[in-house]
């Protein structure tokens, strides 16, 4: 296998999340790391949905391909809701 690069982790995700806050250094999955990952696996459910391959413009947090699949990148909050303020 290959070579064991990353430190590993002892006790749970939480416990390394807030040793990590308190060491002053990254948790084993930081955001800078999870984000990327996170966004992956989401497009792969947006192309399964569409059945087919899409084309992802990140700068423009897009699908350039298939325009019907932008429907499942964003969510229209009800009135009154907004993550933004």
């Amino acid at each position: 296998g290959p070579a064991k690069t990353l430190p590993r982790l002892t006790g749970t995700h939480e416990q390394n999340w807030v040793n990590a806050i308190k060491a002053g250094q990254k948790a084993g999955a930081n955001f800078e790391y999870a984000g990327p990952l996170t966004e992956l696996c989401l497009l792969g459910n947006i192309a399964k949905r569409v059945d087919g391959l899409i084309e992802w413009n990140a700068a423009d947090m897009a699908i350039s391909n298939h325009p019907e699949a932008n429907q499942y990148v964003r969510t229209e909050y009800r009135k009154g809701w907004s993550l933004l303020q």
